[in-house]
């Protein structure tokens, strides 16, 4: 069977979105074909910064034919007493397609039925695409689409040709106001003239485009891009932040070269990290650094054209990086020229938000609450240099450097703090503060830097909660959803035992909430569902989840121990045994009038005498294997101990008597049990119908 190959010439795409749609449009293909029972080979997906590939082996001409039987009404409404179809049973039969004389009856475990027996034809693969191929390329999920002239379809950047080809025929079809053909281009200034392709040959394909300067594969200009720079002593670029910006440059170029560039050593006087900022980040370069891990005065780059240009575009980027360069060394001389401590009046002068104050307010707001967390937390020998780096945290807003590299906000405040003769911690917290940017990114390192990491999360949670409220659908301008996942993160990172709704009112109090215990419930809850999701997100069973949610997660240490816990737990034979004990302990006790004390004058039965006999010889044993974290353990010994008795109570003793105190008396012998696991490790109640441990 014949390939098929669709290229979508495109004006130049940004590089991030390069290879997201490329998997796209071969999905959309690929579902389009599956959907009308078109037989295919495998799909490749093909991009390059200007255009858009989907390549599929093997394409059937037209999808299988399908015959199925479809039922109808029952016989008694579709047949009259003669066995003639009724109007019922004619209108069932328009609407299939068939005459009504071709009704059948099929026998069903429900009944008899009138049915017909229909074959769906299958569609001609060019009559396919020719309906979906539009629809495919509207719903390729770009970041941002606009209509151009001429085309109907939202995209990215605007549709100029569109290559169909089935074998060596041409699929008639339009999109994006575009008449599918088989002319083709390469590089738009090293060989533009449009070429025709001879067949969908994916081999060929390649083939004619290379010798026409355009490497349509990703991961082979990847990888030239890489062994040139390793050629050219430029270190391994394929891990840390050298990896994204190979990922980048090899979606900037159809045809890479990679060329050498020198700075001015002078240059290197400065901090790496503003070196590799306008190398890496701003002109999308490649540093160089020697065996020490130094910076060296050299760097690569990568263009989009043929070698002869070479000395040319080196020039130009050398300009280019020295007054860029020349610029931050000035910034940076004039900020050295003030203490870091000293520019916290010029924080007064920013605002932060309306509602919220300046940035100086802020700072004095971070330095209170981590004194605070520091207490908290059990970590008093931290708060001076805690609330130190926080009141620095944000003053390198007001720098010069961070105002032409606001990339650095956070490295810069670093830096100074060093170089003015800050505590290493202290400095190293005003960078810190800012981590976990993202779910990759690295958490902050000690103590001082995770009480003002925290600090600035529950800061940020609390203030934009109550001046702009929470996120609404996918919006969350103010990135609360990231500053939650980071606050959980930092927590369970770094160890710190504090509570978090009492450490949310703290910080609603802070901003100024005029209701902080309802702000702080407000964004608690919040914290919660991210939480929920997070775990959701790392596998964990969904169930079990909500079950380890329900006593609480003030404790996020807690949290995370007694999950991995209940995991673990589920696993174990005596696992339906834990959740029937649980289940029927807190089943009975919801909406009841427990008592909290047992009175032992008024446990009568045999069957409660057991169970508050292994109660007060084993209740004691398994609290303090919850209260060590022994969870599993904990768990195993209530249902060895306690099971058989449990279940010998709920047979033989009527828990709801007339008498009231009786009726209390049993109940909280029931609430006892429940406290033992269900209302301090998880509530596994809701598991009743996953006895067997599944999900």
């Amino acid at each position: 069977m014949p390939d098929l190959l669709i290229e979508i010439e495109t004006e130049e795409l940004p590089p991030a979105v390069v290879g997201p749609a490329a998997e796209a449009l071969v999905r959309g293909v690929r579902e389009a074909l599956e959907e009308a029972r078109i037989r295919t080979g495998p799909a490749t997906g093909l991009a390059t910064p200007r255009r858009l590939v989907a390549h599929v082996a093997d394409a059937a001409d037209r999808g299988a034919s399908l015959t199925a039987r479809r039922r109808g009404p029952p016989a008694s409404v579709a047949f009259d007493a003669g066995g003639r179809p009724t109007k019922a049973g004619r209108g069932f039969a328009r609407a299939q397609g068939v005459d009504p004389a071709a009704l059948e009856r099929m026998e069903t475990e429900k009944g008899i039925y009138a049915a017909v027996t229909v074959t769906e034809e299958g569609r001609e693969l060019a009559a396919v695409l020719a309906e979906k191929l539009e629809s495919i390329l509207g719903s390729i999920p770009f970041p941002k689409k606009m209509r151009w002239p001429g085309s109907d379809i939202p995209f990215a950047r605007p549709i100029r040709r569109v290559v169909v080809l089935h074998g060596e025929a041409v699929v008639p079809l339009s999109a994006a106001g575009c008449r599918a053909d088989r002319m083709c281009r390469g590089h738009p200034f090293l060989a533009p003239e449009p070429f025709p392709l001879a067949s969908a040959d994916l081999h060929a394909y390649r083939g004619e485009l290379e010798a026409r300067r355009v490497v349509v594969d990703f991961e082979e200009r990847r990888r030239r891009i890489r062994e040139a720079i390793v050629r050219g002593g430029g270190g391994e670029p394929s891990g840390g932040p050298e990896a994204a910006l190979l990922d980048e440059v090899a979606n900037l170029a159809e045809w890479p070269v990679v060329i050498e560039g020198r700075l001015d050593e002078r240059f290197l006087e400065l901090p790496p990290e503003v070196l590799e900022t306008a190398l890496r980040v701003h002109l999308r370069f490649f540093p160089v650094r020697g065996a020490g891990g130094t910076l060296e005065p050299r760097f690569f780059s990568v263009m989009d054209r043929d070698p002869e240009s070479a000395d040319l575009v080196r020039e130009g980027n050398e300009r280019v990086l020295a007054s860029r360069l020349a610029d931050a060394r000035f910034f940076f001389e004039e900020d050295r020229k003030k203490r870091l401590a000293d520019r916290l009046p010029e924080l007064a002068e920013k605002e932060l938000h309306e509602g919220l104050g300046s940035y100086r307010d802020k700072a004095e707001r971070l330095e209170r609450l981590a004194g605070w967390l520091a207490e908290a937390a059990g970590w008093p020998g931290e708060a001076a240099a805690a609330r130190r780096a926080a009141l620095l945290a944000k003053a390198d807003l007001v720098t010069e450097m961070v105002g032409e590299f606001p990339e650095l906000e956070g490295t810069m405040g670093r830096i100074y703090a060093e170089r003015d003769g800050e505590l290493p911690e202290v400095a190293a917290a005003v960078e810190d503060h800012y981590r976990p940017r993202g779910p990759g990114d690295a958490l902050p390192r000690g103590r001082v830097g995770v009480l003002v990491s925290l600090a600035e999360k529950l800061d940020n949670l609390a203030g934009f909660f109550l001046a702009a409220g929470p996120p609404s659908g996918a919006a969350d301008p103010h990135g609360l959803r990231r500053q939650a996942l980071g606050l959980i993160r930092v927590v369970q990172g770094g160890g710190v035992r504090i509570d978090l709704g009492a450490a949310l009112r703290e910080a609603a109090r802070e901003v100024g909430a005029p209701d902080p215990e309802r702000l702080g419930g407000r964004v608690r809850e919040f914290v919660g569902e991210r939480l929920y999701h997070a775990c959701l997100e790392e596998g964990y069973r969904l169930d079990l989840v909500r079950a380890v949610l329900a006593p609480g997660f003030d404790d996020l240490l807690s949290f995370r121990a007694r999950l991995e816990a209940v995991t673990e737990a589920s696993g174990k034979p005596w696992w339906p045994d834990l959740v029937t004990l649980v289940e029927r302990a807190a089943n009975i006790l919801r909406g009841a009038d427990a008592g909290d004390v047992v009175d032992p004058d008024l446990v009568e039965e045999p069957a409660e005498r057991t169970l508050h006999e292994a109660l007060l010889r084993h209740g004691p044993d398994i609290e303090d294997l919850v209260r060590r974290g022994e969870y599993v353990a904990a768990a195993e010994r209530l249902v060895t101990e306690l099971s058989a008795a449990v279940h010998r109570f709920f047979a033989e003793v009527f828990v709801n008597v007339e008498d009231p105190a009786r009726r209390a008396n049993r109940l909280a012998l029931l609430r006892r049990v429940d406290d033992l696991f269900g209302r301090s490790v998880a509530d596994l109640s809701t598991i009743g119908r996953n006895r067997d441990g599944g999900g």
